[in-house]
């Protein structure tokens, strides 16, 4: 397992035998303003496309960060297009316990789902059960 990016608000790592890419945001997301929102998902797209992962994993059960209307159009425009790849085949979201960020999420994740042909997308709760399925 390769250490990608690890700071106070996600670790993000890529399994290089079985091609996943994984980001988990942290609890420390509950002080994170807009723009390190934005600086996260930079991030994390920039190492999506250095990696040309074939499985994306989304741990977001530990983000506490309420994503806006706006953040979410940002992120349709700014981010999503890095899913485009060719090599990626399957995406899943292990979902928060916070109500609140969870139904912004989950608007989130259907609003990329609808812009990303040809990828299996599911949504979990238990990070094992995310795992398996991808490499189902």
């Amino acid at each position: 397992m390769d250490v990608l990016i690890t700071n106070q608000y996600q670790e993000t790592t890529f399994d290089p035998v079985n091609r996943i890419h994984q980001l988990t945001a942290k609890p420390a997301t509950i002080r994170m303003s807009d723009e390190g929102f934005k600086e996260m998902l930079i991030d994390w797209k920039e190492t999506v496309l250095k990696t040309h992962p074939t499985y994306l994993l989304v741990n977001n059960r530990f983000l506490d960060f309420p994503i806006s209307p706006t953040l979410q159009a940002w992120t349709m425009a700014n981010i999503i297009p890095a899913l485009r790849l060719d090599s990626v085949k399957k995406l899943c979201f292990v979902m928060p316990m916070e109500f609140i960020s969870r139904l912004s999420l989950s608007q989130l994740s259907y609003d990329q789902a609808q812009m990303i042909e040809n990828v299996k997308m599911a949504y979990f709760d238990n990070l094992e059960r995310a795992h398996e399925w991808l490499l189902e």
